[in-house]
Formats: structure tokens, C-alpha cells, sequence
């Protein structure tokens, strides 16, 4: 866009993104094991899913068939700092400067997925497919 990143860095003060993700339908969700490649997409395990009560609907009349009913939001936010500014300016590259972001406790819209598979509240099909998606 030939923003001069100092100009850019200075004015912002912070960066969101949000999704929606489809809640389990709570008539018809029973328990399920999630396809290896979509763990593998989440850089996960099975033995990081020991007590997580993993649900999938089946569908029924009060989700009509799609397995799914209701929304919610995921959110990833990023507060801008000094140190993230400078990243900016200095053009350092996006891995750095989401470790600097992670080493503040920013939260991804991956984590915010899975913080909702974890409750039962979403399958890890449904998080890979709305916060991977690019």
C-alpha cells in the first residue's frame, strides 16, 4: 500500500481479528475422535485431548440436519508496545514478531477456538476450518 512504516506504527494502537465459529448443537452432540490430520493442523495430540470432552452433533430436527446451532465469536487481539512498534518499523518478519506477541500473553484465534473445544462447545474440525482459514 506504500505505507511508510514508522507513520503506520505510530498511529496504531492496537490490531483485532474476529471470527464466528458454529457452536455443537446441544440437542444432538455426542462424543467423537477427531481425524488425525485435523490434529495434526492444530499441532496437537491425542494425549493433549485426555480431558477434553470432545462432542460433534448428529443432527436432528432442532439444529435441522447441519449439526450445528448457534454462534460465538473467537477473537484475537494485539495491543501494540514499544517493542512491537520497533518490530514494525524495522520490518522485522511476522514469525518475530508473533513471538514477541506470544511472550505478551496474546492469545490466537487458534487458542480462542480451542479454549471452546475444550468446554465441548465446538469440534476441532469446525476450529481448524474458521481459524486456519485463510
Amino acid at each position: 500500500m506504500g505505507l511508510d512504516p514508522y507513520a503506520m506504527a505510530s498511529a496504531l494502537n492496537g490490531v483485532w481479528a474476529q471470527r464466528l465459529i458454529r457452536l455443537t448443537c446441544e440437542h444432538c452432540r455426542k462424543p467423537y475422535q477427531p481425524a488425525p490430520e485435523t490434529l495434526q493442523a492444530l499441532s496437537l495430540t491425542a494425549s493433549d485431548l485426555v480431558d477434553w470432552p470432545l462432542t460433534r452433533g448428529l443432527g436432528c430436527g432442532m439444529c435441522r440436519g447441519t449439526r450445528f446451532k448457534g454462534r460465538r465469536a473467537i477473537a484475537e487481539v494485539l495491543p501494540l508496545d514499544d517493542e512491537l512498534r520497533d518490530l514494525i518499523v524495522g520490518k522485522q518478519s511476522l514469525r518475530e514478531m508473533r513471538r514477541v506477541a506470544r511472550g505478551r500473553g496474546a492469545r490466537s484465534l487458534v487458542d480462542a477456538g480451542l479454549a471452546l473445544a475444550r468446554q465441548g462447545l465446538t469440534t476441532l474440525e469446525e476450529v481448524r476450518r474458521v481459524a486456519l482459514a485463510i
